[in-house]
């Protein structure tokens, strides 16, 4: 795409070549180089702990790095790429594409990043849980939450099905959604009772149920945000 808008404006838009087309290679190139240089330096930097991936498991390689260009980007790498792609689209005078690269790489970041703070944010709700039990004692009661933490997401993707497939809007009743939010507030309203029985019972201790509680905030929010940023519609922004 990016090639067939350069070719047009070469040979029917400005056959005569692009107005001040010198100051547009300057700034592509200072974009590219300096987006290229920007992406090796943070690979160089964090060595064996850069990766292209999202990692979902634990890596003994892996340590978290503060120095060099990591004390002045918190994502470097993903910096040096935007600003290259949106380079390559100036350096070929491309407005269409430039608009197009910038705001689909824009999306792509913001997104990724998203996903890498939901990870985080339930890391450390379930660090809570096992703190949980292990001031009870290491009793591990409290770690049938997580069965709530599994149901928890599946009505709301019948919730989502139900609105999107009949096209209810935000202003009609829908009764299976209506029912589907209705599931997810009892299974949320479970997983905060659970500690609270368990308490009572006098079998974990109340620092217990305050961690599995923190845990159980963390975790529902974490999937909140997730069904908001990445299966946003009316249904669930509605709420």
């Amino acid at each position: 795409m990016a090639y067939a808008e350069y070719y047009l404006e070469k040979y029917f838009l400005f056959p005569n070549g692009v107005p001040y087309y010198w100051l547009w290679i300057i700034l592509g190139l200072c974009m590219v180089i300096g987006g290229e240089y920007l992406r090796k330096l943070s690979m160089c930097t964090a060595q064996q702990s850069f990766s292209h991936l999202i990692e979902d498991k634990p890596n003994s390689e892996h340590q978290l790095i503060t120095h060099g260009i990591y004390q002045t980007y918190r994502h470097p790498s993903y910096v040096g790429w935007f600003w290259w792609a949106c380079g390559t689209q100036i350096l070929l005078a491309n407005p269409i594409c430039f608009i197009l690269y910038l705001i689909s790489t824009w999306r792509f970041f913001a997104e990724r990043v998203t996903v890498v703070f939901l990870a985080f944010l339930a890391a450390i709700g379930f660090t809570l849980l096992i703190l949980g039990c292990a001031l009870s004692n290491y009793n591990w009661w409290p770690t049938f939450v997580i069965i709530f933490y599994v149901l928890c997401p599946i009505p709301l993707v019948i919730a989502r099905q139900c609105t999107s497939s009949n096209g209810y809007s935000t202003s009609d009743t829908n009764p299976c959604s209506d029912l589907m939010w209705f599931i997810t507030s009892a299974i949320v309203v479970s997983a905060f009772s659970l500690p609270v029985v368990l308490h009572r019972a006098g079998t974990i201790a109340l620092g217990s149920m305050g961690f599995v509680m923190g845990a159980n905030a963390i975790v529902f929010i974490t999937i909140a945000v997730y069904f908001l940023t990445f299966d946003s519609d009316d249904s669930l922004l509605s709420i």
